[in-house]
């Protein structure tokens, strides 16, 4: 499993695009972490190419200030490394804002292992009754 972690800043009244190379066959999370300050004015979106990835819906953002954004994810790359684009838009016209981005990519073939594994799992419990 390859994990990528990336702090971005954008300047006051700013769109800016950031790119992380991914390695991997499958996207499995994803993390934003806005800190205080930014009020709901720093928007981010991800992009595969001309194509808007995260949130799904075109020409949507995520927003927010003093939380975390995170989702489980299955997105199959489409080619690797995949140069996955990162838009921030500051739309504060006073301050720079920063967020945190935490991507997790991982092989098909551990992701087959791991599920292989949590069934597995499963049906010893059910089977030795710990369900």
């Amino acid at each position: 499993m390859a994990i990528y972690s990336r702090k971005f800043t954008v300047p006051p009244d700013t769109e800016r695009e950031f790119s992380i190379s991914l390695d991997g066959d499958v996207i499995t999370y994803v993390r934003i972490r806005y800190p205080p300050g930014p009020c709901g004015l720093l928007r981010v979106a991800f992009f595969y190419g001309p194509k808007q990835i995260f949130p799904y819906e075109e020409e949507t953002f995520f927003y927010g200030d003093d939380e975390i954004i995170e989702w489980q994810e299955y997105y199959e790359v489409p080619e690797r490394p995949m140069p996955l684009t990162v838009k921030a838009v500051n739309q504060d016209d006073t301050y720079e804002h920063s967020f945190y981005v935490v991507i997790n990519v991982q092989d098909k073939k551990y992701l087959l292992a791991q599920q292989l594994a949590n069934s597995i799992a499963r049906a010893l419990r059910r089977l030795l009754g710990f369900v």
